[in-house]
């Protein structure tokens, strides 16, 4: 990988790839991307391979090694070669993130049976391959092609904020089910496949959330397979004791029932979803003081170990019943 780093270098794209012989791990041959030339089809990949089956080798036993994943045009025509096996360095979502466009189907999901099943192999010096995009693509893109937008939240969808959720569950209509009848919440959208869930949104209040089922090759996991949670949603509203109440009906574990914390300016309870999620729910009083006197447990929120949340004797979706957190102070989200 060393020698086609070199090679992308010196290259008019990061782009690079070449055949290594398997036996005597020789390079067999070393392209670069020539799109420029005219040809759009003329991607490092298929360079490396034309040149080499040009040159009369066998390609069944040659390693293709390039600088970045292959797109799916050269991930087919890879394929179709019968190759022993890829290497790659910077991934596709990599390269999308550096405004670089890609298509979103990934080599793994190309190179598959019954035509090939050749073994991938991620990240070879990724850290190497992904500076030498990063330069390239600061260099030569438009700067507004680069990273985030200036302002968050340019360009989303109407409707969204800035920065949306996106939860993972056991079983996301369920979870929906359970937002609409504590939350009042809305349906907005629901794609199914095969019979799972792999796109819903539900708006809250003014808010969407995104949630799809635990599905091989996309991202996330349940709290249920997670054995616990790592994020916790506030939601602000003025009628806090109700919406706990609907909540508990609803199927909601209370771990802090509704609790006045006058020193920071609210009340709030503690809440886990059927899935497993965790919510506070917050309601303001006042404006919270800006020193805050040291305050007694209770005020706090705080509850005895030997305090059993509420509704945590009911069969949960995606949470164990013995799981049994509690917050001690108020949430952040809600200091002055």
């Amino acid at each position: 990988m060393d020698q086609i780093i070199d090679h992308a270098s010196n290259a008019p794209t990061p782009f690079a790839a070449a055949l290594v012989d398997i036996h005597d791990g020789t390079i067999v041959t070393t392209a670069s991307n020539t799109v420029h030339d005219g040809d759009p089809t003329a991607h490092a990949e298929i360079n490396a391979l034309r040149q080499a089956a040009a040159d009369g080798h066998d390609l069944t036993q040659c390693l293709l090694v390039t600088t970045a994943e292959c797109c799916p045009m050269c991930a087919a025509a890879v394929g179709w070669t019968h190759i022993s096996g890829v290497a790659y360095g910077t991934s596709i979502p990599t390269l999308a993130c550096l405004g670089i466009p890609q298509y979103p189907l990934r080599l793994r999901e190309v190179l598959t049976a019954p035509v090939t099943a050749a073994p991938i192999e991620a990240g070879l010096r990724r850290a190497a391959c992904d500076q030498l995009f990063t330069r390239w693509a600061a260099a030569t893109l438009p700067p507004r092609r680069l990273g985030l937008p200036m302002t968050f939240g340019a360009g989303r969808t109407d409707g969204f904020r800035a920065v949306t959720p996106y939860l993972t569950a056991t079983d996301s209509r369920a979870l929906i089910a359970f937002y609409q009848e504590a939350f009042k919440a809305r349906q907005l959208s629901l794609e199914t496949n095969d019979g799972m869930v792999t796109h819903a949104e539900v708006l809250i209040g003014d808010s969407v959330l995104q949630i799809h089922d635990e599905l091989e090759g996309l991202r996330g996991e349940s709290p249920a397979t997670l054995g616990g949670i790592s994020v916790t949603f506030s939601l602000y509203t003025d009628h806090l004791d109700s919406v706990c109440q609907r909540a508990l009906a609803a199927g909601a574990v209370v771990h802090t029932p509704p609790t006045d914390a006058p020193g920071w300016g609210c009340r709030f309870a503690w809440i886990t979803d059927p899935g497993g999620h965790g919510w506070t729910l917050i309601s303001r009083l006042h404006e919270p003081v800006r020193t805050l006197p040291k305050q007694p447990a209770h005020i706090l929120g705080a509850e005895s170990a030997s305090v059993k949340p509420i509704g945590a004797d009911r069969p949960l979706q995606g949470r164990s019943q013995a799981d049994d957190i509690r917050p001690s102070t108020p949430p952040a989200s809600t200091q002055p």
